[in-house]
């Protein structure tokens, strides 16, 4: 029988086509080496794919030009928010890279063409291949999502439109979970929530995007939805949903980073760092191979992880940050509208640069 498919969907920022599978490979493979094990061969597990949305926002940007002035079509606005938008711009200026990430959650939230456009993309892919998967010429194939970041919005909006709910009529257009269930389902920085603001599809709350129980119709067999208390991101309107199958999983750590070139930095988002920790990455692979991982593996992988990891100052430091976030996030809700939605999410990434600033500061000093 052939592996499970995992498709991997990006998130924000450009990516390069093939550049987050490696993520997850390098995540998953330092989870592997934590556990002890032994010729461990991770392409013999599993069969990776991924969806890359990045090229196409990044093509219509420059194809729009001046990005301040597409928006402007969408949503009339003053001097005074042309005037603050400008400003955010300045403050971003020496971080191009960073900024584009900002660029990526307006334009899923608020350019619905661009929006649309890329979920039907996922959409197609996703149909495809579960539908390749459950006609396999050597039986019914296992099909994992992991998504990542902006990528679990887009993941979650694409999967409530192409589910069907058990007392809805059958559409071509759409499928069942009893037909084409996801073996697993990874969130991880789930920030759907946080773009449902924006966009306001469905309420990741309470939508079928979930694990399937006798409590709730869902979509997966099993449901992980993911987050580091110290990413900033996933503390803006925070997901918290508790699956019945699969779990809700809390990290709690920061580690350095080092790098070929000898530099070193901290990034509590990093997909790759999500699948090193065996709370995630262990995890991942107790439930989608064969391998032997006992209990006992998993814990002591845990307290060697543990001890790569930051403690002291440095997280008391990112706490205050993170409370300016929190509070942030208290102030928004249902009725405000976009353009102060808008601002709303500049302050958030303001917030988000110090933190960024903080930690490279920190990994310079290697402390």
């Amino acid at each position: 029988m052939k592996p499970p498919i995992v498709l991997v969907i990006h998130g924000m920022g450009t990516h390069v086509t093939g550049d987050v599978i490696k993520e997850v490979k390098t995540g998953l493979n330092a989870s592997a080496s934590f556990l002890g094990l032994q010729n461990f061969a991770l392409d013999t597990h599993f069969d990776f794919e991924e969806y890359n949305y990045s090229e196409y926002f990044d093509e219509q940007r420059k194809a729009q030009g001046d990005f301040f002035k597409a928006l402007g079509k969408v949503i009339p606005f003053s001097s005074r928010f042309l005037q603050e938008l400008f400003q955010f711009q300045a403050k971003l200026a020496d971080d191009s890279f960073f900024y584009t990430h900002w660029l990526d959650v307006i334009t899923y939230g608020v350019l619905d063409t661009i929006r649309i456009t890329a979920m039907l993309r996922l959409k197609e892919k996703l149909l495809t291949l579960l539908r390749d998967a459950a006609n396999d010429a050597e039986g019914k194939r296992d099909v994992i999502v992991v998504a990542h970041s902006l990528g679990t919005a887009m993941t979650h909006d694409v999967l409530t439109s192409l589910y069907l709910r058990p007392d809805e009529p059958d559409d071509d257009e759409k499928i069942r979970y009893i037909n084409h269930p996801l073996s697993g389902l990874w969130m991880v920085a789930n920030v759907s929530r946080m773009t449902q603001i924006l966009t306001r599809y469905l309420d990741p709350n309470h939508s079928i995007v979930r694990d399937d129980s006798a409590n709730s119709a869902g979509v997966a067999k099993i449901y992980y939805p993911i987050y580091n208390q110290f990413d900033p991101f996933t503390v803006f309107k925070r997901y918290l949903v508790e699956p019945v199958y699969g779990d809700l999983i809390r990290t709690n750590s920061l580690r350095f980073i080092k790098h070929t070139d000898g530099s070193k930095t901290v990034n509590p988002h990093s997909l790759t760092e999500y699948f090193s920790n065996p709370e995630v990455g262990a995890e991942f692979l107790y439930q989608h191979t064969m391998l032997q991982i006992t209990p006992a593996m998993r814990q002591a992988a845990k307290v060697k992880y543990l001890t790569t990891t930051i403690d002291g100052e440095l997280k008391d430091a990112v706490k205050e940050i993170l409370a300016k976030i929190k509070a942030l996030s208290n102030t928004v809700n249902a009725s405000n509208d976009l353009l102060s939605l808008i601002s709303c999410s500049m302050q958030l990434f303001l917030f988000v640069k110090e933190l960024k600033d903080l930690y490279a500061t920190s990994s310079k000093q290697g402390a």
